[in-house]
């Protein structure tokens, strides 16, 4: 198995992340789910956010900061906490998805 630096997973391949397929239900809230909800959810809403569902997830990436905290962009915490930062190919997806509407 190769080796991948930890900002990055094996799908980070140009072959293998195809960002422009990402939709809601495939890539989004699994990997909200996944990410974000140990702390950002229903019975956890850590600073008052909560990214559990279509809806919370949608405000929080309509308003800019979903994508600020993921890319770790100045001013903004740097999400997720105490874990590593989203893969290239997952940052791509979640602004591919936003660029395409945000659709459910």
């Amino acid at each position: 198995m190769p080796i991948v630096p930890q900002n990055q997973s094996p799908k980070d391949k140009a072959d293998d992340c195809n960002a422009s397929a990402a939709t809601f239900v495939s890539t989004i809230e699994p990997l909200m789910k996944a990410k974000c909800q140990n702390c950002h959810s229903n019975g956890n809403g850590a600073d008052g956010v909560n990214l559990e569902g279509y809806e919370n997830i949608k405000k929080q990436a309509a308003k800019g900061i979903l994508m600020k905290v993921i890319e770790h962009q100045e001013g903004v915490p740097r999400m997720p906490k105490m874990a590593s930062k989203f893969s290239d190919c997952d940052i791509n997806q979640v602004k591919a998805w936003i660029a395409a509407g945000m659709k459910e």
